[in-house]
């Protein structure tokens, strides 16, 4: 009994210890979405049927920041994320017309080449704007760098199909296709608002929105529509300047001072 109370009051004196040292780095593990935004080339005549299509995709990854005050640190993080975009082309109503007759559908979606998979690093400065007994508001504001991982910069597919219920029955020769030249690495300014919920341990959790500035180009491409028939081919260039904004639920584990 006399060595339980022991153990006892020791682990009671270590826990009261690590809550009474400052923490000077923190590891948080974060996901979330983020949307992307591809502009067409307004010289481009055609404009008026194409549009486009960006779906909000995952994002993964890890951050570790160290704190050289109470108010402010350095931030550096790497993380996994994949963006899916689509073009839609929509035909005039006497093409439609045309195709109908001949009981075939049209599929109004393009894609680029590939998904757009990125691993991404940061390195960033914190600020804290609040820091109560509870809750924390930090400012993070830093460079992004992005590496594009492909297998692929060319793409063709058929845009018509019999029937709707049965998208393999696709005839005709290519419908349209698509170049693109990427940029292997790129660094935009990244901007992150982060609110913090403290809990047990030294740990938080808590909610950021991210905005990627679209300074610089990650990629840009062509798109021939319809390119084996002379009526209806058309031509686009497009390009993406890689900004982005994001929304990330997080986990973060403190770590105390070495002594």
């Amino acid at each position: 009994m006399k060595n339980i109370i022991i153990v006892t009051t020791l682990l009671t004196f270590y826990t009261l210890n690590i809550f009474s040292q400052e923490i000077k780095n923190r590891l948080f593990f974060y996901g979330g979405f983020q949307s992307t935004d591809i502009q067409i080339d307004e010289t481009n005549q055609d404009n008026l049927n194409l549009s486009t299509k960006i779906s909000t995709n995952p994002k993964t990854g890890l951050s570790f920041e160290h704190y050289i005050s109470d108010k402010s640190g350095v931030s550096f993080n790497i993380g996994y994320s994949n963006l899916t975009k689509y073009f839609i082309y929509k035909l005039d109503k006497f093409s439609q017309d045309s195709l109908l007759a001949k009981n075939l559908n049209w599929n109004e979606e393009i894609r680029i080449p590939n998904d757009q998979h990125y691993l991404s690093f940061g390195l960033s400065f914190v600020y804290k704007l609040l820091d109560k007994e509870k809750s924390k508001l930090s400012l993070i504001a830093g460079g992004h760098f992005r590496y594009a991982v492909f297998d692929d910069t060319y793409s063709s597919s058929n845009m018509f199909y019999e029937n709707e219920e049965d998208f393999s029955q696709a005839i005709g020769p290519k419908s349209y296709e698509t170049f693109s030249t990427y940029k292997k690495v790129t660094i935009n300014p990244n901007f992150t608002l982060r609110y913090e919920r403290k809990s047990k341990f030294n740990n938080s959790y808590g909610l950021s929105i991210t905005f990627n500035a679209p300074l610089i180009k990650n990629y840009e491409g062509q798109i021939h529509i319809l390119p084996e028939n002379d009526d209806l081919k058309s031509s686009f260039q497009y390009y993406s300047r890689g900004g982005f904004l994001g929304i990330n639920l997080f986990y973060g584990i403190g770590f105390v001072a070495n002594k």
